[in-house]
């Protein structure tokens, strides 16, 4: 893990191996010209001829983890499993950057995924059973966080929800030292995600209620809470939202065509 100072912005570097189930990767993150670490697209994740683009999570900084990890290094500690904190997370691809937006990145980042297609994905945390359905070829559902219907009383009205499966899944993971609690807890962070040109799509997000409850009909105040927070998104079926229906690639294709045609005639009506 480095951390180098630059008049364009500071970076941080972090070089991963390939080690037990797990493939290499490199991390890279890039601060602004005034020293802000949380920007838009400033986080990559490169694998091999691929890279995945995010914006650097808000309780991630990037100096106080780089100081937490070169002290417990320099300390020549050795970090327990039994003091990991273990994170599975899934990038969710969110499609390819624009060639207007590459250009637009850091000049070190720009470098970096030079030469590789570059997607933007968004991180989701799941558990470790959710990762391990994945890594088996199953299929599972996430949810985000609910938001209220103006025409209701409850917080969690309604979510997206995303259901995926992956064809060519690759595990990736990195390790850092969490800089509150120093050298008594490592965070040790498991990503999987899929290499370019695999079957698509590997996900399908949609709109429903912040249970998991039948999908269909939709109480009213579901569907006005769609509406107002999520227009981009279709209403879940009973195929998308339960994990347990086993559906073909086809199946989960043509469920994706018909979210996909959907969502795009609402955002045409908003």
């Amino acid at each position: 893990m480095n951390l180098t100072e630059k008049k364009t912005g500071n970076i941080l570097q972090v070089e991963v191996p390939d080690h037990g189930i797990f493939i290499g990767m490199h991390v890279m993150i890039a601060a602004d010209t005034s020293g802000n670490w949380h920007t838009k697209n400033n986080m990559v994740f490169k694998m091999e001829n691929f890279s995945r683009i995010m914006d650097l999570p808000d309780e991630f900084n990037p100096e106080d983890v780089a100081k937490a990890t070169h002290d417990f290094a320099n300390e020549n500690q050795i970090l327990d499993w039994k003091d990991e904190e273990i994170y599975h997370t899934i990038l969710v691809d969110q499609g390819s950057l624009s060639e207007q937006e590459i250009q637009n990145l850091n000049p070190d980042l720009k470098a970096f995924v030079e030469s590789t297609s570059v997607s933007r994905v968004a991180p989701q945390n799941v558990t470790q059973g959710q990762f391990q359905k994945l890594l088996e070829g199953g299929r599972i559902v996430t949810k985000s966080n609910g938001a209220k219907s103006r025409s209701g009383t409850d917080s969690g009205t309604c979510a997206s929800h995303t259901s995926m499966v992956f064809d060519h899944p690759e595990s990736h993971c990195w390790q850092w030292i969490n800089p509150i609690t120093g050298t008594q807890i490592g965070v040790h962070q498991i990503i999987v995600t899929t290499t370019p040109n695999t079957p698509d799509p590997s996900s399908i997000s949609c709109c429903h209620g912040s249970g998991n409850a039948t999908p269909v009909p939709l109480a009213p105040e579901i569907k006005d809470c769609c509406d107002r927070y999520h227009p981009s998104l279709c209403l879940c079926t009973a195929n998308i939202l339960d994990s347990y229906v086993s559906m073909s690639p086809q199946d989960f294709s043509s469920e994706c065509w018909k979210c996909s045609n959907v969502r795009k005639r609402r955002m045409l009506l908003t």
